[in-house]
């Protein structure tokens, strides 16, 4: 059991990634033998299936489950207790070709599955979907493509609807959309540069599906991000009314070109 500990750890550390926003790599399988497994048949569904179990420990609660098909052989799932505190909380589904389609884990021991990965066959997931509250409702979702991160939504308020939306261009944030107030319209955008610092954002605060107040920052110093000018298109037009200054976040001057909105 200190062996199988030891091979887990190894492979959790193979696993993650050191760039953050890479994609998950495809579990690292421990290749143990048949001959340390217990082996017997079991009525699933109405169909036989062949159970594998791995106690090695002998504490009657198995730190691994395999379940295959006896008429193609193929394994149909393999659940693992990863943490070895006596309960299966992570379980692959694999492709015909034997190649993993998907992972769910229960990242905080409490039975259910938290997070679900999406693999199709390949190394890296493609797609990642993360119970953030554990309230049994999906409210986080990551989508990759060729393992690099493209964007991220997120429901805030557990309406079933996106809130919050994160773009990615190579890797690198490039545009967040927001609903700020969870009225269910995304008015708000937030431009980065290529380091990922904010450039200026953009609100819609009549919702018309135009923006209407253009905000833009200076982030040369990167721990401390202020705002600089603030442009406002008060009566909708499509023209900018008010302009206001900032000088270290404080506003020092403000320009009205269109004095009849201030009534």
């Amino acid at each position: 059991n200190k062996t199988l500990q030891q091979e887990a750890k190894d492979c959790a550390a193979a696993e993650t990634p050191a760039d953050p926003t890479a994609a998950p790599k495809r579990p690292c399988q421990r290749d143990i033998p048949d001959s340390i497994f217990d082996t017997k048949t079991v009525k699933e569904g109405g169909k036989e299936r062949l159970v594998k179990t791995l106690d090695a420990d002998r504490d009657g609660k198995p730190e691994i489950k395999i379940t295959i098909d006896p008429q193609s052989g193929q394994v149909l799932t393999r659940e693992e207790d990863t943490d070895f505190d006596g309960k299966l909380d992570a379980t692959n589904t694999y492709l015909p070709d034997g190649r993993l389609a998907s992972r769910a884990e229960d990242t905080n021991q409490d039975g259910k599955p938290d997070r679900w990965l999406e693999y199709a066959g390949g190394e890296t997931a493609e797609r990642v979907e993360v119970d953030r509250n554990f309230d049994g409702k999906r409210d986080g979702f990551l989508q990759y493509q060729n393992g690099v991160l493209v964007y991220e939504e997120y429901d805030n308020n557990n309406d079933g609807k996106i809130d919050r939306r994160i773009e990615y261009v190579a890797g690198k944030r490039s545009v967040e959309i927001e609903d700020s107030n969870l009225d269910g319209v995304m008015a708000s955008r937030t431009y980065f540069d290529d380091k990922g610092l904010p450039m200026r954002a953009e609100k819609d605060k009549n919702q018309d599906g135009k923006p209407d107040v253009f905000e833009y920052f200076d982030a040369s110093d990167p721990t401390h991000v202020v705002l600089t000018k603030r442009e406002e298109d008060v009566n909708g037009d499509g023209v900018v009314d008010i302009t206001s200054y900032y000088e270290k976040g404080k506003l020092v001057r403000k320009e009205v070109s269109d004095p009849s909105v201030l009534n």
